[in-house]
């Protein structure tokens, strides 16, 4: 009895877990939002007093050129400067605040599903 009842609290102590996980599936950066229903897929952060560093990963239904518009709009909203704009498909803008340099790469994938990764680091 005592070994059933220490398993069953060890199961309900896990059915938390996926909770955990589901909270990672978050944007790292919130000044760097993502272009339209695109869901989070996976990302990375490290984070200092005087910058971040890492990267996020976003995918879904869209165009290249409207999200390229969105982040060329939505992010000097949020702080950043502009300082370049490359390419058609894929697209790759950079932008930059304080010490820090954001760059958003955005594609598509063999399906044809929009990819857009930011990158996110030092400025030199």
């Amino acid at each position: 009895m005592r070994r059933w009842l220490f398993c069953a609290l060890v199961l309900a102590g896990c059915e938390g877990s996926p909770e955990k996980g589901e909270a990672q599936k978050k944007p790292v950066w919130e000044d760097v939002p993502a272009y339209g229903t695109l869901e989070y897929v996976d990302g990375l952060a490290h984070r200092n007093p005087e910058f971040r560093s890492g990267w996020q990963e976003f995918r879904g239904a869209g165009g290249v050129e409207p999200a390229a518009k969105f982040y060329r709009e939505t992010l000097p909203i949020h702080g950043w400067i502009l300082s370049s704009d490359e390419g058609k498909d894929p697209v790759k803008v950079t932008f930059t605040k304080k010490s820090e340099r954001c760059t958003v790469e955005i594609g598509t994938d063999r399906d044809r599903k929009l990819v857009v990764r930011t990158t996110l680091g030092y400025k030199d």
